[in-house]
């Protein structure tokens, strides 16, 4: 992010209620000939949460049907596969309507097409931090066996 860029969060201030929680969604590349990430890491925070339920807000006020943003804070994994694409130009899609949700979406430095998460609701995503829960997006069981599967090719990878 440049010095003249702001980011689109409040700044962070560490306080056991707004503790940065790490939050799971499953990713794809839309190019079916591209292998794509597995999975987002974001952290995000009630602050980022409550800011992002104000956005949706003031999109309807002024008939936006989306506000696309800046995150920070995400991690397109495996890492080996985020690096060999060059992801970049991270954007957090918020959709706005009576239930507002949201998406990831990052583009490969050389491929067609974009690579995205699953969408999730905004109201899902209050809840999951409010309780604690990490996996969104899918079916939680789902996306733990695909990160498992990940690492360990990785680590076959790694000691070959």
């Amino acid at each position: 992010m440049s010095d003249t860029t702001q980011s689109i969060f409040p700044a962070a201030t560490a306080s056991a209620t707004d503790a940065a929680h790490t939050v799971y969604l499953p990713a794809h590349a839309t190019n079916e000939w591209v292998d794509g990430p597995a999975w987002l890491e974001w952290q995000v925070t009630p602050a980022m949460v409550a800011h992002l339920q104000a956005l949706a807000a003031l999109a309807i006020e002024n008939n936006l049907s989306a506000v696309e943003l800046e995150p920070g804070g995400v991690s397109w994994m495996p890492a080996s596969i985020a690096d060999e694409l060059r992801l970049g130009m991270d954007t957090l899609v918020l959709r706005s309507g009576k239930y507002p949700y949201l998406w990831f979406r990052s583009y490969p430095k050389h491929v067609d097409g974009p690579c995205e998460t699953a969408q999730i609701n905004l109201s899902d995503l209050a809840d999951a931090v409010a309780g604690g829960e990490q996996y969104l997006g899918g079916e939680p069981e789902e996306l733990k066996a695909r990160m498992a599967e990940c690492v360990e090719e990785e680590e076959d990878e790694a000691a070959a």
